[in-house]
């Protein structure tokens, strides 16, 4: 299930929409569409929101790895590489992350298509920690840790 809340704002065109997703555990994850105003920010509400649909549709096993909850305790890499049926987590390197964008040498900028925030309490002494998580178009994935850390894969 998707759940739409709009929240407006006098100084946007057009609202904020706070995006739920409601995997099988029905524990709802909260997605950021198009965090950077990069692909969707002259479409009109109504093809945003059908957009956002299809990158839900698209992404939609990999939000279930995450929601899942035999791997509460795990970074989203750990859910990942457990889930992934084609060579789990691999990370790749060479890739530079700042703001969100995620560059490679020799490549143009990209953006990401959606965000979301990940809290993963833990039994160790160190204490629950957040990720944040990005998918980008071509199937990357970036996991960044609350130390500015991050890991970059893909998963076609």
């Amino acid at each position: 299930m998707i759940e739409y809340i709009f929240q407006e704002t006098p100084d946007v065109s057009r609202p904020i929409v706070n995006i739920y997703y409601y995997g099988k555990t029905q524990t709802p994850i909260r997605l950021e569409i198009d965090p950077l105003d990069q692909y969707f920010s002259e479409l009109s509400l109504i093809s945003f929101m059908q957009e956002a649909e299809e990158i839900i549709k698209r992404w939609e096993t990999v939000f279930e790895w995450l929601l899942d909850p035999k791997f509460k305790f795990s970074s989203a890499q750990m859910a990942i590489d457990a889930s992934y049926p084609f060579g789990g987590w691999s990370p790749f390197e060479g890739f530079s992350f700042k703001n969100g964008a995620l560059s490679y040498p020799g490549d143009p900028d990209m953006h990401p298509l959606w965000k979301l925030v990940r809290y993963v309490p833990t039994i160790e002494e160190e204490g629950p920690y957040t990720q944040i998580i990005y998918g980008y178009p071509h199937d990357w994935i970036v996991v960044v840790n609350e130390d500015g850390s991050f890991q970059v894969s893909r998963l076609d």
